[in-house]
């Protein structure tokens, strides 16, 4: 099953600030991590479904990954991190 229609992660691209809406999924915990395009692990953690807010605005402008996951599925997203 896809998050796809779950998630919402706007605005994208970004000059560093960006929020992902977890539509119906209120009370579900997620991991969530954070790749550069080399696989390295940047960051990463919780959140309980409804809205998180990722803060790139100390990363280099380029594209990253984030992988989101529950007990169910894992599900990668891409975000563009470019300055004004």
């Amino acid at each position: 099953e896809s998050f796809e229609h779950d998630f919402r992660l706007f605005p994208n691209p970004s000059s560093g600030r960006f929020e992902l809406h977890a539509e119906g999924q209120e009370g579900r915990t997620f991991s969530w991590s954070l790749l550069d395009m080399q696989g390295r692990n940047l960051r990463s953690g919780t959140f309980v479904g409804g809205r998180c807010v990722f803060d790139l605005g100390d990363l280099s402008d380029g594209v990253y990954q984030l992988s989101l996951s529950n007990s169910d599925r894992t599900e990668t997203h891409r975000l563009v991190k470019a300055s004004d």
